[in-house]
């Protein structure tokens, strides 16, 4: 399975997740819209190589733009992107898989329930506590054979319950329930340790970068 289609099969799972309209390609990348004040758009790279020529394109925009590149080759990526007059966000993130059979079992814990929705392919786990409050929640998408997880969230007066991996393991069992072999997300630095315990595997960083002080001013 080579990174380009890993990140294809993730990205059309992460758009129904936000409900984005589906990515147009653009050379070496996927481009895809999502309308917001600080993100009007964002280019997903398919290729390392493809990166200096993106990055061309982010920094003429007009709107903002950012350039994601899940790469295997995180330093020399976060240079290139420098190079490009780029600014990279701190943190790189990481894409990661696991064959949903291999999930581990987390039951939702006393005094919290589960309640489960769905819209459109994407699943919704929502954990609840005794006043019906939302402590937790998250979402798959089921895409043919994957379901891209997206949005795992604990309200903090909740956390260190065992509340995200309940929510995990109840979207790998409904996903599974549909139709899905394989679990893939995108991990913040904080998620990558609760996804790692939970057997998650690394596939790449993922850096993103919008345009450096100097693009901005020239545009």
């Amino acid at each position: 399975m080579s990174l380009s289609d890993l990140v294809r099969r993730w990205q059309r799972g992460w758009g129904r997740c936000r409900a984005l309209p589906a990515a147009t390609e653009v050379p070496g990348g996927l481009r895809v819209v999502l309308g917001l004040p600080e993100r009007h758009a964002e280019i997903f790279a398919l290729d390392d190589g493809a990166v200096p020529a993106l990055a061309e394109q982010i920094a003429e925009a007009v709107e903002p733009t950012w350039l994601t590149v899940p790469t295997t080759h995180p330093a020399e990526v976060r240079a290139a992107l420098e190079n490009a007059d780029l600014a990279p966000f701190p943190g790189d993130k990481r894409l990661m898989t696991i064959e949903l059979g291999d999930h581990p079992a987390h039951p939702v814990p006393y005094p919290y329930w589960a309640k489960a929705s769905e819209f459109r392919g994407v699943h919704r786990i929502e954990l609840a506590g005794h006043d019906g409050t939302v402590a937790a929640s998250g979402l798959a998408a089921i895409a043919g054979s994957d379901a891209v997880m997206h949005d795992i969230r604990t309200d903090p007066a909740h956390r260190r319950r065992g509340l995200a991996s309940a929510v995990m393991s109840a979207l790998a069992v409904t996903a599974a329930q549909h139709g899905a072999k394989t679990g893939l997300l995108v991990a913040t630095p904080e998620g990558e340790h609760l996804y790692t315990r939970l057997g998650w595997a690394p596939a790449a960083a993922v850096l993103s970068a919008t345009a450096g002080r100097s693009a901005l001013v020239r545009a």
